[in-house]
């Protein structure tokens, strides 16, 4: 009978903290998705802009070849 009366009491007091584990873990799991996101965009980005690189250095090659000295029309 005891026993019975504390249960109730704790189950009681603990009511204002249902649910908090829930909204940690929702609150956690935003976060870390939001963090994943930047990441992946971020290599993205670098790889993006190492391929415009590579294709900045294809034309000027491809310019360089065509140059001649001097310039004859």
């Amino acid at each position: 009978m005891l026993n019975a009366m504390h249960r109730m009491k704790t189950r009681q007091g603990s009511n204002s903290e249902d649910g908090v584990v829930l909204v940690v873990t929702v609150v956690i799991m935003v976060t870390l998705l939001v963090v994943a996101a930047f990441a992946i965009d971020t290599a993205i980005w670098y790889v993006h802009g190492r391929h415009l690189q590579t294709q900045a250095d294809g034309a000027a090659l491809a310019g360089a070849q065509a140059f001649q000295f001097p310039c004859t029309a």
